[in-house]
C-alpha cells in the first residue's frame, strides 16, 4: 500500500514523504522512540538511500528497502504517534490557555497555574538567616523534610511573618518552601448553535466561567508534590515542579469535564444549580491535592458564571407568551372549543391542560402542550400563531419538528426544547443573576419586551 504511494510521486515530494513519517517516530532530540526504534531505523535508511541516490544523479529511483517493512504496522503506529502528540499538545495548549472551545465541548484553560514560587535553605554561612513571607505567598519550612515543629504543629506561615532556622535543631537542614497562596485561575467557555433558534452558523450560545483556586492545606500539597526538591538540586526541582503541574492539571479538567459533560445542564440548567455542582464536586477532588475554589472573606461570589443565547431566543419565548395570553382571552371570552380546535389544533384535553398551567409563567404552558403534541397540531398551532403576526414563534415550531429525526437530530431538538423552556420560566436566564453584585443591573432585553407586553394587555 504505502509502497504504491511512494513510486507515485517524484523524488522530492517521496523524500519529503519520508522525512514526515521518520519525524513522527522520534523524540524532540532526534532519537528514535523506543517502541519505534526499528522501524524508524528502517525508514531513516530509506532516507538515506533516497539522498544517495539523487546525489549519484538516478533518474529512477526504486523503492528502498518497503519490502522489508510491516506496512500496516507502521502506518497505525505512525498515525497513532501523531494523535497522541496532538493530545498531549491539545493538554498543554490548554493550561496555557489555549484555542476557542469546539462546539459543544466545553474549553478548560488554567491560566497562570503553578504550585511552587521556589526552595531556600535557610542558616547557612553565605545564605539568608531569616526571611519575610510576601504578600501572595505561604512559606512552609521543613526540617530535613519533615513540617511539623518540635510541638508537633505545622511549620506553616502567612504573608507579613518572619521565618528563621529554630536555634533548637541547627544540626538539620532547614528548606523554606515558597507556595502561591493563588496557584491559578480556571477558565471555562464554550458555544453551541442551537437548532431553529440560532439564525447562522456563528449566531451562537456562549458560555463563561471563571474562578480562582487557593492553596488550602500547604503541607497537603507538598507531600503531593513529593521529592527531588532539594534546595541543592533545581533541575530535578524544575523537572518535577513541571510534570507535577502538568498532572494536577489534567486531574482539573477531567473532573470538570466530567461535572459539565451533559449538554442539557451547561445550556438550560438553572445557573445558581450548576455553579454550586462546579464548586462543590470540584472541591472533592482539589481537597487531596490541598486546594480549593477562592472563597475569600471578601469576595461576594466565588464563581463568575455567563451565559450568552442569540437574540432570537428572546424574540421566540416573548411570541410564545403572547400567544398562550391570546388563547386565554379567547378562552375566558366564551370562544366555541370546536372553532378554536379547528383554528389551533388544540384539543379539548389540551384546552384542559392549558387552564391547569394558567399560573405557569407565560409561555410554559402552551409550549409544553406543543412538545408532546402530535405534528398535526403543531403545524395548525403554527399557522395559527402566524396569522396573529407571531411569524417567529411559527417559524421555531415548523423548522424544530419538520424533518425526520434520526439520533443526532432528536438530541437538538431535545436541547433546543430545554432551552427555550428555560428561557419562559426565568426570563433572567442569561443575566447570571445569582453571581452579580447586590447593586442594581440592566434588566434583559427579554424581560423588557415582556413588560411593554403585559402592560399593554392590563
Amino acid at each position: 500500500m504505502w509502497g504504491k504511494e511512494f513510486t507515485d510521486i517524484d523524488t522530492e515530494k517521496g523524500l519529503d514523504w519520508l522525512k514526515d513519517r521518520c519525524i513522527a517516530l522520534l523524540t524532540p532530540s532526534g532519537a528514535p522512540l523506543f517502541e519505534f526504534r526499528e522501524v524508524a531505523t528502517e525508514l531513516q535508511q530509506a532516507v538515506k538511500d533516497i539522498q544517495e541516490q539523487e546525489e549519484a544523479g538516478e533518474a529512477e529511483i526504486e523503492e528502498p528497502s518497503f519490502k522489508q517493512i510491516d506496512r500496516e504496522r507502521l502506518k497505525r503506529e505512525v498515525l497513532s504517534r501523531r494523535r497522541r502528540t496532538a493530545m498531549n499538545a491539545d493538554e498543554m495548549t490548554s493550561i496555557a490557555g489555549g484555542d476557542n472551545a469546539s462546539e459543544g465541548s466545553p474549553r478548560i484553560e488554567l491560566r497562570g497555574f503553578a504550585v511552587l514560587r521556589g526552595i531556600t535553605e535557610l542558616g547557612r554561612k553565605k545564605g539568608p538567616k531569616k526571611l519575610v513571607v510576601p504578600l501572595g505567598q505561604i512559606f512552609v519550612l521543613a526540617y530535613d523534610f519533615n513540617t511539623y515543629g518540635l510541638r508537633g504543629i505545622p511549620e506553616v506561615y502567612l504573608a507579613g511573618e518572619k521565618v528563621r532556622k529554630d536555634t533548637l535543631r541547627k544540626g538539620e537542614e532547614c528548606l523554606v518552601f515558597a507556595l502561591p497562596e493563588f496557584p491559578g485561575m480556571v477558565y471555562i467557555h464554550a458555544h453551541q448553535f442551537l437548532f431553529a433558534i440560532s439564525q447562522t452558523p456563528d449566531d451562537t450560545a456562549r458560555l463563561e466561567i471563571s474562578f480562582y483556586l487557593r492553596v488550602a492545606k500547604p503541607v497537603v500539597l507538598l507531600k503531593r508534590l513529593g521529592g527531588n526538591l532539594e534546595a541543592g538540586n533545581p533541575v530535578k526541582g524544575e523537572k518535577r515542579i513541571t510534570e507535577f503541574n502538568e498532572e494536577l492539571g489534567w486531574v482539573i479538567r477531567r473532573k470538570l469535564r466530567q461535572i459539565l459533560s451533559s449538554r442539557l445542564q451547561i445550556w438550560s440548567g438553572d445557573e445558581e444549580t450548576l455553579g454550586m455542582e462546579i464548586l462543590s464536586l470540584l472541591n472533592e477532588e482539589l481537597s487531596r491535592w490541598g486546594l480549593r475554589v477562592d472563597f475569600s472573606d471578601d469576595m461576594n461570589h466565588p464563581i463568575i458564571l455567563l451565559r450568552e443565547f442569540p437574540s432570537s431566543l428572546y424574540e421566540i419565548a416573548l411570541q410564545f407568551s403572547s400567544g398562550e395570553r391570546m388563547l386565554f382571552n379567547l378562552l375566558n371570552s366564551g370562544t366555541n372549543l370546536g372553532e378554536l380546535s379547528e383554528e389551533t389544533g388544540l384539543t379539548e384535553r389540551h384546552v384542559v391542560l392549558l387552564q391547569e398551567k394558567m399560573q405557569e409563567p407565560g409561555g410554559t404552558a402552551l409550549f409544553t402542550i406543543l412538545m408532546d403534541a402530535p405534528n398535526e397540531t403543531r403545524l395548525t398551532m403554527a399557522k395559527w400563531l402566524e396569522r396573529q403576526g407571531l411569524g417567529r414563534a411559527a417559524k421555531f415550531l415548523r423548522e424544530l419538528y419538520a424533518h425526520e429525526k434520526d439520533d443526532v437530530e432528536e438530541r437538538e431538538i431535545r436541547l433546543s426544547e430545554q432551552v427555550l423552556l428555560s428561557a419562559l420560566r426565568n426570563p433572567m436566564l442569561t443575566r447570571g443573576e445569582w453571581l452579580k453584585h447586590k447593586e442594581e443591573f440592566d434588566i434583559s432585553t427579554f424581560q423588557r419586551l415582556e413588560t411593554r407586553v403585559r402592560a399593554a394587555m392590563t
